[in-house]
C-alpha cells in the first residue's frame, strides 16, 4: 500500500524539522566566514568532531568499566545510539574546541591560516582513520555513525539539535552588530574600543 504525503511528512517531522533549522542558522554563520576569509573553519573543525566521535567509541569500554555511562552496560552503550549520544557529543565538543584554540593561537603568531587550517584538516581526518580501526565494534559500524542521514534523526537527536542551533541563534541576534563589525573591519572595531579578541572567541565557539 502506497503511503500518503501526510504519512511521510509524519514520519520524517523531526529530519525535516532539523534541516529547516539548519538552513536558518547555518547561512548566517557561513556568512560571517567568508567575510572573515575563515571559511576553511567550516571544513576542518567538523572534522574534527568526526575524530572526537570515533575516539568516543575507541574509549567507550574503558569508560563504561572504569567510569560508568548512566548505568549502561558496555552492550547497551554501543547498541543503544541514542543512550550515548551526550557522550559522544561530550567527545566530538572537545576535540572541535581544541582544534579551534589550536588554530587560533596560531593565527595570532600571523602565521599562513590558510596552511595550517589544510593541515589540520588532514591531521584530524587520519586520526578518524586510526581511532575507526582500532574501535572495538569495527570500522564499518563507526564510518555508518559519523557519516550520518538525515533522514534518521529522530526525537533525542532534533532536542539537541534544536537546543543548540536555537542557543547560537539568540546570541548572533544579540551580538549582531559587533559580529559584522568584526568580519568586515577588525582594525576599525578595535579603534573603536571593541573586544575583538573576546568577539573572536565568541564567534568562533558559535
Amino acid at each position: 500500500m502506497e503511503t500518503t504525503w501526510i504519512e511521510r511528512l509524519d514520519l520524517f517531522r523531526y529530519a525535516i524539522a532539523a534541516a529547516l533549522l539548519a538552513g536558518i542558522l547555518c547561512p548566517l554563520i557561513g556568512s560571517l566566514l567568508l567575510v572573515r576569509r575563515t571559511s576553511f573553519y567550516g571544513v576542518a573543525l567538523p572534522q574534527f568532531a568526526t575524530a572526537g566521535v570515533v575516539f568516543g567509541f575507541l574509549l567507550l569500554p574503558w569508560w563504561v568499566e572504569h567510569i560508568g555511562l548512566a548505568g549502561l552496560s558496555i552492550d547497551e552503550a554501543f547498541e543503544d545510539k541514542h543512550a550515548a549520544l551526550h557522550y559522544h557529543l561530550g567527545w566530538a565538543g572537545f576535540f572541535t574546541f581544541g582544534g579551534l584554540v589550536a588554530l587560533m593561537l596560531v593565527a595570532r603568531k600571523g602565521a599562513s591560516e590558510i596552511g595550517w587550517v589544510a593541515a589540520a584538516f588532514a591531521i584530524a581526518h587520519a586520526a578518524t582513520s586510526i581511532f575507526g580501526s582500532r574501535s572495538p565494534v569495527g570500522q564499518a559500524f563507526v564510518e555508518e555513525l559519523v557519516h550520518g542521514e538525515v533522514l534518521g534523526v529522530g526525537v533525542h537527536e532534533f532536542e539537541t539539535i534544536a537546543a543548540a542551533f536555537l542557543f547560537v541563534l539568540a546570541l548572533l541576534v544579540w551580538f549582531r552588530r559587533d559580529f559584522v563589525l568584526l568580519s568586515f573591519d577588525r582594525e576599525f572595531a578595535r579603534v573603536l574600543g571593541r573586544p575583538v579578541f573576546a568577539f573572536e572567541i565568541l564567534l568562533a565557539v558559535l
